[in-house]
């Protein structure tokens, strides 16, 4: 498995708008191809990561045009630019 983050930091003042954007964002992204887990973590200053876990590096980088694309409806709305990151997946345990 393979794993995207994207740090990312919305200005205060738009924070409400950015998560009904991003809440699109998140739904356009089910459907590509080997995604396994989408998470949006975001504090209360809107700071954030949005997490993305992929069956392996080629679904990862195959959706990431698609990824950048969908944010850029968002930009308007940061503080900064995004940092992209990429990670290969050591462990993963979903525990119910």
């Amino acid at each position: 498995m393979y794993c995207r983050l994207i740090r990312y930091a919305i200005r205060p003042d738009r924070i409400e708008e950015a998560r009904a954007l991003g809440d699109g964002i998140l739904a356009m992204s089910r459907d590509l191809e080997g995604v396994k887990e989408l998470i949006n973590l975001q504090r209360s200053n809107g700071t954030g990561i949005l997490m993305g876990i992929y069956a392996d590096k080629e679904s990862a980088d195959a959706a990431a045009p698609r990824i950048i694309e969908s944010l850029s409806q968002i930009v308007h709305l940061l503080a900064d630019t995004p940092v992209p990151e990429a990670y290969r997946v050591i462990n993963h345990e979903v525990i119910e």
